[in-house]
């Protein structure tokens, strides 16, 4: 099933109606979507039977892509399906087409999907352990231990970016706040690999940048998931473009 008459791209702050009708379901099914979503509701033949966020404070979420898995039960006539959609800082709309299938069809799309993502993850995990053991192992081996966290911080971040992650905890602030704290985990990591190679360098400058991105990664966390600012979109870019 895929849903008819995409959006295209209404502007952030404006709510989103999008309807559609879907046939009969003979047997129980699920609905699988991404969206960019703060608020969100779905409504079958006008009864809600999903939402995210409180309607009373749309803008208090921001999730970003989030893969939305929600039961169907059997009907003997078509039936209408609504979406309404809220972001304050991101454009409103549907990521991906609607699917409708059994758990068990969901979760084989979205394995074979994402296949080369989670042999990356495993394949990073099990270097990531091989380095915890060397430097336990071997005396001053600060070196091992720093780029084993390092690859420890993209594999949980890269596990946050699959849509895989949703039928292992189903809960997006659960995730986005993971997707946040590692991202940012990321550079301070590989910088503290990079003081033990090489040194602090010239005046310091490998250990100052290192603080740095330690402060950063604290105060901007804690800015982001507390929402005292909105900077959400004025930091990642400048984290992602440090990396």
């Amino acid at each position: 099933f895929i849903f008819p008459g995409q959006p295209k791209g209404i502007r952030s702050g404006t709510v989103l109606w999008e309807r559609t009708k879907i046939p009969m379901i003979p047997k129980e099914k699920k609905l699988r979507f991404l969206t960019v979503d703060q608020f969100f509701q779905v409504y079958l033949n006008d009864i809600e039977i999903f939402h995210v966020g409180n309607p009373s404070k749309p803008d208090d979420l921001t999730y970003g892509n989030t893969l939305h898995i929600i039961d169907l039960p059997k009907s003997e006539s078509p039936i209408y399906l609504c979406f309404r959609i809220f972001s304050r800082t991101s454009n409103v709309g549907l990521v991906s087409s609607v699917f409708i299938g059994s758990g068990e069809n969901h979760l084989t799309e979205v394995f074979q999907k994402e296949i080369f993502k989670l042999i990356c993850i495993g394949f990073f995990l099990l270097i990531s352990i091989a380095l915890f053991a060397t430097s336990f192992l071997k005396y001053g081996g600060y070196g091992y231990l720093s780029f084993g966290l390092f690859l420890t911080a993209s594999t949980v971040w890269l596990l946050t970016q699959t849509e895989i992650k949703i039928f292992l905890f189903d809960n997006p602030f659960f995730w986005r706040v993971l997707d946040i704290f590692f991202l940012f985990q990321i550079p301070v990591w590989i910088l503290k690999f990079y003081i033990e190679i090489f040194g602090h360098g010239p005046l310091k400058i490998n250990y100052r940048l290192f603080q740095f991105f330690v402060i950063y990664a604290i105060l901007a966390w804690f800015l982001i998931v507390f929402k005292f600012l909105q900077l959400e979109y004025l930091l990642l870019p400048f984290q992602i473009s440090a990396l």
